[in-house]
Protein backbone atom coordinates (compact mmCIF):
# COMPACT_ATOMS: atom_id res chain seq x y z
CA UNK A 1 0.00 0.00 0.00
CA UNK A 2 1.61 3.32 -1.04
CA UNK A 3 2.48 5.44 1.97
CA UNK A 4 1.12 8.62 0.40
CA UNK A 5 -2.42 7.27 -0.10
CA UNK A 6 -4.94 8.84 2.35
CA UNK A 7 -6.96 6.20 4.19
CA UNK A 8 -10.53 6.70 5.44
CA UNK A 9 -9.94 4.63 8.58
CA UNK A 10 -7.41 2.32 10.16
CA UNK A 11 -6.12 0.17 7.32
CA UNK A 12 -4.35 -2.30 9.54
CA UNK A 13 -2.25 -2.66 12.66
CA UNK A 14 -0.48 -5.95 13.05
CA UNK A 15 1.50 -7.15 16.07
CA UNK A 16 3.42 -10.36 16.62
CA UNK A 17 6.35 -12.17 18.23
CA UNK A 18 5.96 -11.23 21.92
CA UNK A 19 8.27 -14.16 22.68
CA UNK A 20 11.42 -14.86 20.68
CA UNK A 21 12.40 -18.46 20.00
CA UNK A 22 16.10 -17.50 20.06
CA UNK A 23 17.93 -14.29 21.13
CA UNK A 24 17.56 -11.76 18.31
CA UNK A 25 18.84 -8.19 18.62
CA UNK A 26 16.50 -6.66 16.03
CA UNK A 27 12.77 -7.31 15.71
CA UNK A 28 9.67 -5.78 14.17
CA UNK A 29 7.10 -5.44 16.95
CA UNK A 30 4.16 -4.06 14.97
CA UNK A 31 3.30 -1.91 11.99
CA UNK A 32 0.27 -0.18 10.60
CA UNK A 33 -1.39 2.53 8.56
CA UNK A 34 -4.03 4.78 10.10
CA UNK A 35 -6.28 7.71 9.23
CA UNK A 36 -6.59 9.55 12.54
CA UNK A 37 -9.59 11.84 13.07
CA UNK A 38 -10.20 11.54 16.83
CA UNK A 39 -8.76 14.17 19.15
CA UNK A 40 -8.54 11.42 21.77
CA UNK A 41 -5.60 10.05 19.78
CA UNK A 42 -2.72 10.69 22.16
CA UNK A 43 0.35 8.61 23.04
CA UNK A 44 2.55 9.37 26.04
CA UNK A 45 6.03 7.85 25.86
CA UNK A 46 6.25 7.56 29.65
CA UNK A 47 3.08 5.47 29.90
CA UNK A 48 3.74 2.65 27.45
CA UNK A 49 5.58 0.27 29.72
CA UNK A 50 9.25 -0.05 30.57
CA UNK A 51 10.27 -2.35 27.72
CA UNK A 52 12.45 -0.45 25.25
CA UNK A 53 10.96 0.06 21.80
CA UNK A 54 11.71 2.28 18.81
CA UNK A 55 8.83 3.89 16.90
CA UNK A 56 9.14 5.29 13.39
CA UNK A 57 5.96 7.11 12.37
CA UNK A 58 5.59 8.77 8.98
CA UNK A 59 3.09 11.50 8.07
CA UNK A 60 1.56 11.10 4.61
CA UNK A 61 -1.25 13.66 5.03
CA UNK A 62 -2.79 16.07 7.49
CA UNK A 63 -0.87 17.31 10.51
CA UNK A 64 0.28 15.77 13.77
CA UNK A 65 1.87 17.27 16.86
CA UNK A 66 4.85 16.05 18.85
CA UNK A 67 5.96 17.32 22.27
CA UNK A 68 9.62 16.46 22.77
CA UNK A 69 12.15 17.90 25.22
CA UNK A 70 9.77 20.72 26.13
CA UNK A 71 9.24 21.81 22.51
CA UNK A 72 6.26 21.41 20.18
CA UNK A 73 6.77 20.18 16.62
CA UNK A 74 4.16 20.12 13.86
CA UNK A 75 4.47 17.07 11.63
CA UNK A 76 3.55 17.55 7.98
CA UNK A 77 3.44 15.29 4.94
CA UNK A 78 6.89 13.88 4.18
CA UNK A 79 8.09 14.07 7.79
CA UNK A 80 8.61 11.23 10.22
CA UNK A 81 9.37 11.06 13.91
CA UNK A 82 11.79 8.59 15.45
CA UNK A 83 10.89 7.97 19.09
CA UNK A 84 12.02 5.65 21.85
CA UNK A 85 9.88 4.12 24.58
CA UNK A 86 10.15 4.79 27.42
CA UNK A 87 11.06 8.48 27.18
CA UNK A 88 9.38 11.83 27.76
CA UNK A 89 7.44 12.56 24.61
CA UNK A 90 3.82 12.81 23.58
CA UNK A 91 2.20 12.88 20.15
CA UNK A 92 -1.38 13.59 19.19
CA UNK A 93 -3.80 15.01 16.63
CA UNK A 94 -3.78 18.79 17.19
CA UNK A 95 -6.98 20.84 17.32
CA UNK A 96 -5.76 22.74 14.26
CA UNK A 97 -5.91 19.65 12.01
CA UNK A 98 -8.93 17.63 10.84
CA UNK A 99 -6.94 14.44 10.30
CA UNK A 100 -3.53 12.81 10.42
CA UNK A 101 -2.60 10.06 7.95
CA UNK A 102 0.23 7.99 9.35
CA UNK A 103 2.25 4.87 8.68
CA UNK A 104 4.28 3.36 11.48
CA UNK A 105 6.76 0.62 12.24
CA UNK A 106 7.65 -0.28 15.83
CA UNK A 107 10.81 -2.25 16.55
CA UNK A 108 12.94 -3.39 19.46
CA UNK A 109 16.26 -5.01 20.16
CA UNK A 110 19.73 -3.93 21.19
CA UNK A 111 20.93 -3.09 17.68
CA UNK A 112 17.71 -1.25 16.84
CA UNK A 113 18.08 1.01 19.85
CA UNK A 114 21.74 1.69 19.10
CA UNK A 115 21.02 2.69 15.50
CA UNK A 116 18.00 4.81 16.50
CA UNK A 117 20.07 6.77 19.00
CA UNK A 118 22.76 7.32 16.37
CA UNK A 119 20.13 8.52 13.88
CA UNK A 120 18.82 11.07 16.33
CA UNK A 121 22.32 12.24 17.27
CA UNK A 122 23.32 12.87 13.66
CA UNK A 123 19.94 14.40 12.85
CA UNK A 124 19.97 16.64 15.94
CA UNK A 125 16.53 15.46 16.99
CA UNK A 126 13.67 13.05 16.28
CA UNK A 127 12.11 14.74 13.21
CA UNK A 128 13.21 13.24 9.89
CA UNK A 129 12.32 14.20 6.33
CA UNK A 130 11.89 11.51 3.67
CA UNK A 131 11.76 12.23 -0.05
CA UNK A 132 9.14 10.31 -2.12
CA UNK A 133 11.86 8.04 -3.54
CA UNK A 134 13.28 7.23 -0.09
CA UNK A 135 14.44 3.64 0.42
CA UNK A 136 13.13 3.89 3.98
CA UNK A 137 9.58 4.28 2.65
CA UNK A 138 10.09 1.34 0.32
CA UNK A 139 11.33 -0.76 3.24
CA UNK A 140 8.24 0.17 5.28
CA UNK A 141 6.03 -0.94 2.39
CA UNK A 142 7.91 -4.24 2.26
CA UNK A 143 7.26 -4.80 5.96
CA UNK A 144 3.57 -3.98 5.47
CA UNK A 145 3.30 -6.47 2.62
CA UNK A 146 4.95 -9.30 4.55
CA UNK A 147 3.74 -8.62 8.09
CA UNK A 148 0.98 -11.25 8.14
CA UNK A 149 3.09 -14.11 6.87
CA UNK A 150 6.65 -13.56 8.10
CA UNK A 151 8.20 -15.65 10.84
CA UNK A 152 10.36 -14.29 13.65
CA UNK A 153 13.59 -14.67 11.70
CA UNK A 154 12.23 -12.78 8.70
CA UNK A 155 10.87 -10.09 11.04
CA UNK A 156 14.31 -9.72 12.57
CA UNK A 157 16.00 -9.46 9.17
CA UNK A 158 13.53 -6.82 7.98
CA UNK A 159 13.90 -4.85 11.21
CA UNK A 160 17.66 -4.67 10.79
CA UNK A 161 17.35 -3.83 7.08
CA UNK A 162 14.84 -1.08 7.83
CA UNK A 163 17.05 0.56 10.45
CA UNK A 164 20.11 0.20 8.23
CA UNK A 165 18.34 2.10 5.44
CA UNK A 166 17.20 4.73 7.92
CA UNK A 167 20.66 5.23 9.38
CA UNK A 168 22.19 5.30 5.89
CA UNK A 169 19.79 8.06 4.85
CA UNK A 170 20.50 10.11 7.98
CA UNK A 171 24.27 9.69 7.60
CA UNK A 172 24.08 10.85 3.95
CA UNK A 173 22.06 13.93 4.92
CA UNK A 174 24.48 14.70 7.76
CA UNK A 175 27.49 14.41 5.48
CA UNK A 176 25.90 16.67 2.88
CA UNK A 177 25.03 19.25 5.51
CA UNK A 178 28.51 19.11 7.01
CA UNK A 179 30.04 19.25 3.55
CA UNK A 180 27.89 22.26 2.66
CA UNK A 181 29.14 24.10 5.73
CA UNK A 182 32.71 23.37 4.70
CA UNK A 183 31.96 24.63 1.18
CA UNK A 184 30.86 27.99 2.59
CA UNK A 185 34.03 28.22 4.68
CA UNK A 186 36.23 27.31 1.71
CA UNK A 187 34.50 29.83 -0.56
CA UNK A 188 34.73 32.58 2.05
CA UNK A 189 38.46 32.04 2.53
CA UNK A 190 39.10 31.95 -1.21
CA UNK A 191 37.14 35.17 -1.72
CA UNK A 192 39.00 36.98 1.05
CA UNK A 193 42.32 35.88 -0.45
CA UNK A 194 41.33 36.90 -4.00
CA UNK A 195 38.90 39.78 -3.44
CA UNK A 196 40.22 41.84 -6.36
CA UNK A 197 39.96 38.94 -8.83
CA UNK A 198 37.05 37.44 -10.77
CA UNK A 199 34.76 35.54 -8.38
CA UNK A 200 31.96 34.27 -10.58
CA UNK A 201 29.94 31.12 -9.87
CA UNK A 202 31.99 29.00 -12.28
CA UNK A 203 35.24 29.94 -10.51
CA UNK A 204 33.81 29.18 -7.05
CA UNK A 205 32.30 25.89 -8.17
CA UNK A 206 35.65 24.85 -9.64
CA UNK A 207 37.56 25.38 -6.38
CA UNK A 208 35.05 23.20 -4.49
CA UNK A 209 35.11 20.41 -7.08
CA UNK A 210 31.34 20.46 -7.76
CA UNK A 211 29.36 21.22 -10.89
CA UNK A 212 27.89 24.72 -11.05
CA UNK A 213 24.35 23.39 -10.37
CA UNK A 214 25.34 21.17 -7.45
CA UNK A 215 27.60 23.83 -5.94
CA UNK A 216 24.89 26.49 -6.13
CA UNK A 217 22.31 24.22 -4.50
CA UNK A 218 24.61 23.17 -1.65
CA UNK A 219 25.86 26.71 -1.11
CA UNK A 220 22.39 28.25 -0.94
CA UNK A 221 21.17 25.55 1.46
CA UNK A 222 24.11 26.15 3.80
CA UNK A 223 24.42 29.95 3.62
CA UNK A 224 20.87 31.06 2.86
CA UNK A 225 21.99 33.21 -0.10
CA UNK A 226 23.26 32.85 -3.65
CA UNK A 227 27.01 32.72 -4.26
CA UNK A 228 26.80 36.09 -6.05
CA UNK A 229 25.08 37.76 -3.11
CA UNK A 230 27.60 36.18 -0.74
CA UNK A 231 30.55 37.60 -2.73
CA UNK A 232 28.93 41.06 -2.92
CA UNK A 233 28.39 41.10 0.84
CA UNK A 234 32.01 40.15 1.48
CA UNK A 235 33.22 42.88 -0.88
CA UNK A 236 30.98 45.52 0.68
CA UNK A 237 32.14 44.68 4.19
CA UNK A 238 35.76 44.85 3.00
CA UNK A 239 35.07 48.23 1.37
CA UNK A 240 33.56 49.48 4.60
CA UNK A 241 36.67 48.54 6.55
CA UNK A 242 38.94 50.17 3.96
CA UNK A 243 36.95 53.41 4.10
CA UNK A 244 37.29 53.41 7.86
CA UNK A 245 40.94 52.43 8.17
CA UNK A 246 42.77 53.70 5.06
CA UNK A 247 43.24 56.93 3.11
CA UNK A 248 42.89 55.17 -0.25
CA UNK A 249 40.92 56.91 -2.95
CA UNK A 250 37.50 55.51 -3.81
CA UNK A 251 38.71 54.05 -7.12
CA UNK A 252 41.56 52.27 -5.32
CA UNK A 253 39.17 50.73 -2.83
CA UNK A 254 36.84 49.74 -5.67
CA UNK A 255 39.72 47.99 -7.48
CA UNK A 256 40.84 46.23 -4.28
CA UNK A 257 37.31 44.89 -3.87
CA UNK A 258 37.09 43.58 -7.44
CA UNK A 259 35.30 46.49 -9.14
CA UNK A 260 37.04 47.94 -12.19
CA UNK A 261 34.29 50.53 -12.59
CA UNK A 262 34.27 52.95 -9.61
CA UNK A 263 30.80 54.23 -10.56
CA UNK A 264 29.35 50.72 -10.40
CA UNK A 265 31.12 50.16 -7.08
CA UNK A 266 29.57 53.36 -5.68
CA UNK A 267 26.13 52.25 -6.87
CA UNK A 268 26.40 48.84 -5.15
CA UNK A 269 27.77 50.46 -1.99
CA UNK A 270 24.88 52.94 -1.84
CA UNK A 271 22.33 50.19 -2.43
CA UNK A 272 23.87 48.28 0.47
CA UNK A 273 24.41 51.06 3.03
CA UNK A 274 22.02 53.80 1.80
CA UNK A 275 24.85 56.29 1.34
CA UNK A 276 27.75 56.78 -1.03
CA UNK A 277 31.32 55.77 -0.11
CA UNK A 278 32.26 59.46 0.02
CA UNK A 279 29.41 60.33 2.38
CA UNK A 280 30.22 57.35 4.57
CA UNK A 281 33.87 58.39 4.85
CA UNK A 282 32.93 61.99 5.76
CA UNK A 283 30.76 60.72 8.60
Amino acid sequence: MPLDTPQPERLFSFAYFPERPVPLHAMVVNCGVEHVTSYDYRWDGTKRGDKEMVIWQYTSGGTGKLEFNGKHHDLHAGEAMLLIVPEKHCYSLPATSDFWDISFVSLNGREILRMALECRRLNNGPILTHQPHSKVLKMAEKIFRECRKMDAFRASALAYEFMTELLSEVVAAHREKTGSTQIVQDVRQHCLNHLAETLDVETLAEITGYSRWHFTRLFEEASGMTPGKFVTDLRMRAALRMLQSTHWRIKEIAAACGYNDPSYFCKIFKNTYNKSPGDFRKQ
